[in-house]
């Protein structure tokens, strides 16, 4: 049983630092269901808890709770969620969590203000109806105005545009140019209605990402002495590098310029701001007469109808989540989490009464079904009820 105990250890090492394999896990919740009454992995389980909550001791009685929830749940998602001074913080992924992303998963959260652990299956829920989350597709409009539904051409040549050849696979978007096109310089436009999202490269090697709502126009192969795009709503950029022609962005009145790196645009016309993400490399982000260089991990934001820059720090990883799956929220506005499952789940949200006030912040997948987003929510008190296609939030 020693060598037992050492190798049920070693797989819960490997899980809360983020190193176990898919065989590990499912060997992990092999031995945890039949371990049900070893006193010995309960401490464990007590101990890797109070190593991530390390504020507070959990008592034999937590966890007790804790080790006999996942070991006897069949829940498919997985959540723990902590709440603090309307502070919430919920993971789809943290390998730190408790037996999070094993096959024995459970929804449970455990409220700081009367120190329980608690089944999410107790709760009450308005969900009368539900939404599914969005899917890779897109629309490609060509140089002539024909479009092409991408979703419906995988695999496939699908245009000779000029001297470049477009191919679709796997829901990215390909852009292959034998030589640069002296002529008339053409131009094509991909864009993602609600619920949508795609990727695709450029002709010059610079791979994108749409998130839902959003486009690009571009040329289909890149002739002058900068590489000029313009989009809307949110695009994640990986700029090839290019030093003899820069990459230049136009969101709105903003334009962006840049030789080689890693930034996010948030540019949708229902947002407050237009923010401009590095993750690696610099950019230089203007506006009228306004300019501001960026740093890794910095965002400039623009109101919109203002040219001032106000640059500041950022989660780099944050603000790309959406790229990665991800719900991803850092001390959000509750009216910032509706305007991204709006898009994300085509829907229409609407607020009666005072809706609660105080910031949200975690992370969940964008894979789930609208309603388990929305048992999410509930938690922090945010309490909705999906009619059709319109969220009602109440408070």
């Amino acid at each position: 049983m020693e060598e037992l105990d050492e190798r049920i250890y070693y797989l819960m090492d490997r899980l809360f630092s983020n190193n176990c394999t898919q065989a590990e896990k499912e060997e992990l919740a092999y031995w945890i269901e039949k371990a049900q009454d070893d006193s010995k992995l309960r401490r464990y389980l007590s101990e890797m808890w109070n190593r991530f909550e390390p504020l507070e001791d959990m008592s034999e009685e937590k966890a007790n709770y804790l080790f006999s929830s996942v070991t006897r749940a069949n829940t498919p998602a997985m959540l723990r969620s902590k709440f603090k001074n309307r502070y919430l913080l919920f993971s789809g992924i943290a390998a730190a969590c408790i037996l999070i992303i094993i096959s024995v998963g459970y929804i449970f959260f455990r409220d700081s203000k009367n120190n329980e652990i608690s089944s999410f299956a107790d709760k009450p829920h308005k969900i009368i109806n539900d939404a599914a989350p969005g899917q890779f597709k897109a629309v490609l409009t060509l140089s002539d105005g024909s479009q092409v539904v991408l979703d419906t051409v995988q695999d496939q040549m699908i245009a000779q545009e000029g001297s470049a050849q477009v191919n679709n696979s796997n829901g990215h978007l390909y852009y292959n140019s034998s030589a640069e096109e002296k002529k008339e310089i053409l131009y094509n436009t991909l864009a993602t209605n609600r619920g949508e999202q795609y990727s695709m490269t450029l002709a010059d090697g610079t791979k994108l990402w749409l998130n839902a709502a959003s486009s690009i126009r571009f040329p289909v192969a890149f002739t002058g002495s900068y590489r000029d795009v313009e989009i809307t709503g949110e695009v994640y950029f990986e700029v090839a590098h290019n030093k003899e022609k820069p990459f230049r962005v136009k969101a709105g009145d903003e334009h962006i310029e840049v030789l080689g790196t890693h930034f996010n645009v948030n540019a949708y016309h229902d947002e407050p701001f237009i923010r401009t993400t590095l993750i690696e490399g610099s950019v230089k982000v203007n506006r009228g007469t306004s300019s501001a260089l960026l740093k890794p991990n910095e965002q400039a934001l623009v109101k919109n109808g203002n040219t001032a820059i106000n640059v500041s720090p950022a989660d780099g990883q944050a603000a790309i989540a959406w790229k990665s799956g991800y719900f991803k929220l850092t001390n959000s506005e509750v009216s910032d989490i509706m305007r991204q499952i709006a898009r994300w789940y085509d829907i229409e949200v609407v607020y009666k009464g005072n809706v609660t006030s105080g910031t949200i912040s975690g992370e969940v997948p964008r894979n789930l079904n609208l309603s388990e987003v929305l048992k999410v929510l509930e938690l922090s008190d945010v309490h909705c009820k999906l009619e059709g296609k319109t969220l009602i939030v109440t408070n």
